[in-house]
């Protein structure tokens, strides 16, 4: 089968465009994305494609009157393992230089209202690393991924250089530590203490399996919702070079200047109580973790 050559390149979701966009959801190594409607040009069978073995970055190539489109592989773009499935699919994205993604399934076409969509926070790291810009809530519960088409196509073609920090900016909101009360707590097994100001402390409890995010650093744990925001759920201990533990509890953390707001969840061990004011122990470095994070 020959494709349609891709037309003009269309620009990715934002918060400016109108209050509905119509999405196609699909499934990559068993993580729901999306991508918008308008960035598609075709969907092919698999069959539609010529195998290439001499690129690891493209799986093959569908021929067309503008000439072969390159197709890549999601699960292999977005770092996930093999899936056992028949319902694979070539989707043609719209745009130059001509490109293609074979994901392992179509879930539909779904229409949302721009309130459905957050947008993820530069703790996740940069959209050139993490190739997805946003996450849907679906009205069926599901949490769905949004494709930056852009960021991909240069992931692709280009490569680009992900080292840059964009948490920087994020850090500053804990530079200066608020009196009051600290927790005590533990990060890993050993009886080391550290301890964190209740002005940060949003909520705690027990863990909670987060959402996936395929290529975020590998100290975060996943997704998240904050009140429907997206935060990153963080290893602290490997974070900070502490030796591998299992943790028992998650503390979701804001800056002390916005009390109803939280950036991101901790794991620690345990919670010994509060501090008494002679305490030793030493405080965890918020700014240092939110600057290695992004």
């Amino acid at each position: 089968m020959i494709a349609t050559a891709p037309g003009q390149a269309m620009n990715p979701v934002s918060p400016a465009r109108p209050e509905t966009i119509d999405i196609i959801r699909v499934e990559i190594g068993g993580i729901g994305f999306a991508l918008p409607l308008s960035s598609i040009a075709t969907i092919l069978a698999p069959s539609a494609m010529a195998k290439r073995n001499d690129d690891t970055n493209w799986v093959g190539f569908v021929p067309s009157r503008g000439g072969d489109i390159p197709v890549a592989n999601g699960r292999t773009v977005f770092g996930l393992g093999n899936a056992n499935t028949s319902d694979r699919r070539l989707l043609i994205l719209r745009g130059t230089p001509a490109t293609g993604l074979l994901v392992d399934a179509i879930h539909g076409t779904n229409t949302i209202t721009t309130g459905d969509i957050e947008w993820l926070s530069p703790l996740f790291g940069p959209v050139e690393r993490l190739l997805t810009q946003a996450v849907i809530w679906n009205t069926d519960g599901a949490l769905d991924l949004i494709i930056d088409i852009p960021a991909l196509r240069r992931h692709l073609h280009v490569g680009v250089d992900t080292s840059s920090s964009t948490s920087g900016s994020v850090a500053t909101l804990f530079d200066h530590a608020p009196p009051g009360d600290r927790l005590e707590v533990r990060l890993d097994n050993s009886d080391r203490s550290w301890l964190l100001s209740i002005a940060y402390v949003r909520h705690i409890s027990g863990p909670r399996p987060p959402a996936r995010l395929p290529l975020a650093n590998s100290a975060i744990l996943g997704l998240l919702a904050w009140r429907r925001e997206p935060i990153p759920l963080i290893d602290t201990a490997r974070l900070l070079d502490l030796p591998p533990t299992t943790p028992t509890t998650l503390i979701v953390v804001g800056p002390a200047s916005q009390p109803d707001g939280a950036l991101l969840a901790l794991t620690v061990t345990d919670i010994t109580g509060v501090a008494t004011p002679y305490s030793d122990a030493e405080t965890i470095d918020l700014v240092g973790i939110v600057r290695r994070l992004g």
